[in-house]
């Protein structure tokens, strides 16, 4: 009884850190960790980030929205050349056809 008692009482503390541990991340960081080695099994995020799309190894979703004013190159820098890449199944909706057209 004495062990169980010793168990539930202890605290799992972290000293120096009563007010939390979060901090700033770097790109390179996140990269090695979420990206792919093979460049062609990632999503293009942004021109240094990358995705990849093994969900089970670092357990992320790969849902993207991407929203944007007129012109401000959602079709050019995000859904073009994750399509180009063609290694996941996308679906893109694209009302006007402006997609299509270029």
């Amino acid at each position: 009884m004495g062990i169980g008692v010793y168990f539930s009482s202890k605290e799992n503390r972290r000293p120096g850190e009563e007010h939390g541990s979060a901090k700033w991340g770097n790109v390179k960081a996140i990269v090695k960790r979420y990206a792919d080695k093979n460049k062609a099994n990632n999503i293009i995020l942004s021109q240094t980030m990358r995705l990849g799309l093994n969900a089970r190894k670092h357990r992320r979703n790969l849902n993207v929205l991407v929203v944007g004013g007129s012109g401000a190159g959602k079709t050019r820098f995000f859904a073009k050349p994750n399509l180009m890449q063609c290694n996941a199944s996308y679906i893109v909706a694209d009302p006007k056809g402006g997609a299509t057209r270029s």
